[in-house]
């Protein structure tokens, strides 16, 4: 089990993209039509949804190695649709 520690941390990548290394709960994890929806929340009670890519894709199987309630440390990257503001990509699992 992860240990919880700190709040949610930012820095930049290579690209200038901000990333989030976050503190997560898994609050919701169903199966979509090619891969996983899921929900979690962020230690301020913030909802957001994980992601595969900009896009907007369900996360593969092979992201997916958490279960529901499981607090995670993870790597994202905030990135909204004109209908899902809640986006951001899982680029990296840090810690199950």
């Amino acid at each position: 089990m992860l240990k919880r520690e700190g709040r949610n941390s930012s820095y930049p990548n290579s690209k200038g993209q901000i990333l989030l290394k976050a503190n997560l709960t898994i609050i919701a994890k169903s199966d979509k039509h090619t891969g996983y929806c899921v929900a979690a929340m962020d230690e301020k009670g913030k909802i957001i949804r994980l992601v595969r890519d900009a896009e907007g894709h369900a996360l593969a199987e092979e992201q997916c190695r958490f279960k529901k309630l499981d607090y995670i440390l993870a790597d994202i990257t905030h990135a909204p649709l004109k209908h899902q503001r809640e986006n951001y990509v899982l680029n990296e699992l840090l810690g199950t």
